[in-house]
């Protein structure tokens, strides 16, 4: 045991006047977590990422790799669960929140990386103007929105198709702003 040499007293411990911690500060942060992705997700993130490295060096302007998220990918699994089991095809309209939806016929075909080169399909109808409504490029926008930082998705398969539901932080798809530069 070391002791303090400024302890002149061991009262002094047994008051807690002094110490001999390191001082810590709250909330403490939690070391960060590694995220383990099945093969499947690590191939849909790389679509995604890959998409998004084409389009900021086609156009320069940067945007930031997608960071998958457990907590969209369990909301974006739920959906398409529900969306499985009402037999329905929508968007969930959570608020904040940007989503994708892809479905496949019959349910034994479709994969998350499926759903995200089909979404990218539809690049060749943008060329960076403002975002309007029903222009058929809205899934390929979201995937490369400039202020999105995570995305989640989720797949269920039924006996007559297979939903698949992305969802994204930093919703995209804001009209009025463009695809390219968020402005």
């Amino acid at each position: 045991m070391v002791l303090n040499p400024h302890i002149t007293d061991t009262k002094q411990i047994t008051d807690g006047k002094v110490l001999n911690v390191p001082v810590l500060t709250f909330p403490l942060q939690p070391e960060p977590s590694v995220i383990v992705l099945n093969q499947e997700e690590q191939d849909a993130l790389n679509l995604h990422n890959s998409a998004r490295t084409r389009i900021s060096t086609t156009t320069g302007h940067p945007r930031s790799p997608l960071a998958w998220s457990p907590t969209l990918a369990s909301a974006a699994q739920a959906h398409a669960t529900h969306l499985i089991r009402t037999r329905t095809f929508a968007h969930s309209g959570t608020p904040n929140m940007g989503e994708n939806l892809a479905k496949f016929v019959p349910g034994n075909t479709g994969s998350l990386a499926e759903a995200v080169r089909l979404w990218c399909q539809e690049e060749k109808y943008y060329i960076g103007e403002k975002i309007g409504k029903g222009k058929g490029y809205e899934h390929w926008t979201q995937v490369i929105w400039p202020g999105t930082t995570e995305v989640g998705m989720g797949v269920a398969r039924g006996s007559e198709s297979c939903v698949v539901v992305a969802r994204y932080s930093g919703p995209g798809n804001i009209v009025g702003r463009s695809a390219w530069t968020e402005r």
